[in-house]
């Protein structure tokens, strides 16, 4: 493995241990959701039925696309046209979220770390991904 597939190996590990981290989020009672949505953001969470509905889906996705990028992760010679794929996908999810933070009251800290750190992290990965060796074909 070469220094950027052991670059790009590392961050698709992390991303994907760390997006997993939302998965008990799954199960946590209302209650639970309201106490964490308190100390990160400082303020009350006004619950209901459909926003607590889309907390849990959004948990779900985070899970099931951190399960992807640890495929992802598994062969990145095989998967390399998908990884190119996933970090273009990740420039574009943080130029999105960078405009969804800085429309809302969310704090600096949440705007400066979401945003930019997808841009940039998925622009270092697809500059790194044409170094990504070709798989070698099996000979029978």
């Amino acid at each position: 493995m070469n220094w950027p597939e052991r670059v790009i190996f590392s961050a698709l590990l992390v991303i994907g241990i760390c997006g997993l981290l939302a998965c008990p989020v799954l199960f946590f009672s209302t209650s639970h959701i309201e106490s964490w949505h308190l100390a990160l953001l400082g303020e009350p969470l006004l619950t209901s039925p459909i926003l607590l509905y889309l907390i849990r889906s959004l948990s779900m996705f985070y899970v099931l696309s951190s399960l992807f990028t640890l495929a992802l992760a598994r062969n990145l010679r095989r998967y390399r046209v998908l990884i190119q794929f996933w970090s273009f996908l990740a420039i574009v999810k943080g130029i999105v979220m960078l405009s969804i933070d800085q429309q809302l009251p969310f704090p600096g800290w949440w705007t400066l770390i979401e945003g930019p750190s997808s841009i940039c992290l998925g622009s270092v990965m697809l500059l790194l991904s044409p170094f990504i060796q070709s798989e070698t074909p099996k000979t029978v």
